[in-house]
């Protein structure tokens, strides 16, 4: 058990589609940054104890007790269980709790119900039928994953020097090229909204090819040439993987919290069963995620010991490795980033909410843009 560049472009309300645009404060604070409780050891049990969560740990059959109202969520990775009382309590205090593999993907949530009313659920669906709206928020999320795409290779540049220095800026001038190739097209017919899925995946592609350069050639880990999920087959993305997983169970909370639908998305399409809003959210957030795991591993927190490979080539973090990211993952969290909107420091763990809030209130016309988060 563990506790562990440019101006940023802007989506602005079709004429016509909310009559109120005043603007008003997001107030965030930092009481409601609290620990998320990661419980990944096989056969661990979890139950309810009067007003905290008891913990069954298989390895020196011990008992845990921590209270709830310290838990912001709870995530149960591998072959953990838990208790129907301990499910119904969390609901009622808004506990998220997420299952999740040992490759770090989100397998299933259990919500309470929200606490906003349906007004912004109304105005989400909305924008989501008006194909103007859709479009405009879809090229808004992959514009704030392509500023932060580009910051996080353009601070790598600044300390590198010769064939990394040489490939970063390669990356970059291809992302800008791609973005400025874009903006320049028709994007009025909703059917442009593939033209933008597909800027996402050339620009994303560009940027994995000179991530590999930020990476330190002596950390003994293998510097992988693409991105490979389902399964990972390299320690690089393996860690991306689980840290990718760890944003979309945040996001996910958050939107739940400021009243959203996550399966109402704009960039991404409406398949069953999928959280298309949180994906969406996610875009803009996994830079973010990407630099803390070029950090882990250019310190040598995470080393090749840190990883398993099975016969099928699939690479995992062993529970070791788990639990050195789950404690960089708190660091983060609790660490401070000045928000562009706010104009002033919040810890990390607030940006979802933050940026989840933000888009509830541009949706319902509370504030006429929406801007995605930035470092």
């Amino acid at each position: 058990m563990d506790v562990s560049g440019p101006a940023l472009p802007q989506v602005q309300h079709p004429a016509g589609l909310h009559a109120r645009t005043r603007r008003e404060g997001i107030r965030v604070s930092a009481d409601e940054v609290l620990n998320v409780l990661f419980v990944h050891t096989a056969g661990s049990h979890l139950s309810l104890e009067g007003g905290a969560v008891r913990c069954f740990h298989p390895v020196d059959d011990s008992w845990r007790r921590l209270p709830l109202a310290r838990i912001e969520s709870i995530v149960m990775i591998g072959a953990v269980s838990a208790s129907t009382d301990l499910l119904l309590h969390c609901a009622e205090l808004g506990i998220p709790l997420h299952w999740v593999s040992e490759f770090g993907k989100p397998r299933a949530t259990a919500l309470g119900p929200s606490a906003m009313g349906g007004a912004v659920r109304a105005a989400q669906h909305a924008a989501h039928a008006d194909g103007a709206a859709r479009l405009s928020i879809a090229r808004t999320f992959v514009n704030g994953k392509i500023t932060n795409m580009l910051s996080v290779l353009r601070t790598a540049s600044h300390d590198a020097t010769g064939h990394a220095r040489q490939g970063l800026r390669e990356g970059i001038e291809r992302i800008v090229a791609a973005r400025d190739a874009h903006s320049g097209t028709e994007t009025d017919h909703p059917e442009s909204r593939f033209a933008v899925l597909g800027l996402e995946g050339v620009t994303s592609r560009s940027y994995f090819t000179a991530l590999r350069h930020t990476l330190r050639t002596d950390s003994g880990i293998d510097i992988p040439t693409q991105r490979t999920r389902r399964p990972a087959t390299d320690p690089v993305n393996a860690t991306m993987s689980f840290a990718y997983g760890l944003t979309r169970m945040s996001v996910h909370g958050a939107i739940h919290a400021a009243g959203l639908d996550p399966a109402i998305g704009y960039l991404h399409g409406d398949r069953d069963r999928q959280p298309s809003l949180v994906l969406d959210l996610m875009e803009e957030l996994r830079p973010v995620a990407d630099r803390l795991v070029v950090s882990l591993l250019n310190r040598r927190q995470l080393r090749s010991a840190h990883f398993t490979k099975s016969v099928s080539g699939a690479v995992e973090l062993t529970e070791d490795g788990r639990r050195t990211l789950f404690t960089a993952w708190h660091e983060h969290r609790t660490a401070l980033t000045q928000h562009e909107i706010l104009r002033r420091d919040i810890p990390h763990a607030l940006v979802p909410l933050t940026q989840a809030r933000l888009m509830a209130r541009f949706l319902t016309g509370d504030i006429d843009t929406y801007s995605p988060y930035r470092f």
